[in-house]
């Protein structure tokens, strides 16, 4: 009934790198499934589900009909928090700019059927802005910013771990190694490029 649904929201530090949190408000991205999908993987439990609501980790069962879960998977572990996060994104991003919701709105996956109903016009975004100084001065809300962030970065880490991340610490991380040794690809998705190239006549390299 509901897509990913994701939120992002960032603030800026002045000397240490923005807090950027950005997620789906499901278990999972249809990306991971879709990854999955072609890697002829299984998923993690908790994940997806099949067309008649069992729980799965077969990700075909999610797209033969079944569903990806909210954020916390079921009930029991927090799954309900996900799912009044993915109405809270949908009236926003949907409802608020007049395009379609739920289970209306166009999928971006082109294996999916659009929907027979329409109840607005195309996909709807949401983007806000604050500003700063209609709070406290700019300035000191950054200084604070670096200091929540080094606050957090030296408190006693997990047994077994380096230590606590900030939001956007892994895509930081992950930028710095792609942009060095490049992205991994999977080898069906090497083939839906090459396929694409030579449809499009733009040479894949």
């Amino acid at each position: 009934m509901l897509g990913t649904n994701p939120i992002s929201i960032a603030f800026p530090g002045k000397e240490e790198p923005p807090i950027v949190i950005d997620m789906a408000t499901c278990s999972a991205a249809y990306g991971k499934v879709e990854i999955a999908i072609r890697k002829g993987e299984p998923v993690p439990a908790g994940w997806v589900i099949d067309k008649d609501g069992n729980p799965s980790t077969d990700p075909l069962d999610m797209v033969a009909g079944g569903a990806i879960l909210p954020l916390g998977s079921e009930r029991e572990r927090g799954g309900h928090k996900g799912y009044c996060l993915a109405v809270m994104v949908d009236v926003l991003c949907c409802v608020l700019s007049g395009a379609n919701w739920g289970p209306f709105a166009p999928p971006f996956a082109l294996r999916q059927e659009i929907p027979k109903r329409a109840v607005g016009k195309g996909i709807g975004h949401f983007l806000g802005a604050m500003r700063i100084d209609a709070f406290i001065d700019p300035d000191e809300f950054k200084r604070q910013i670096d200091d929540y962030i080094r606050t957090f970065r030296t408190t006693r880490p997990a047994p077994g771990t380096d230590g606590p991340l900030l939001p956007g610490d892994p895509e930081r991380e992950q930028e710095a190694i792609r942009a060095t040794q490049g992205a991994p690809v999977v080898a069906p998705v090497v083939k839906d490029l090459q396929e694409i190239a030579k449809a499009t006549g733009i040479p894949l390299g």
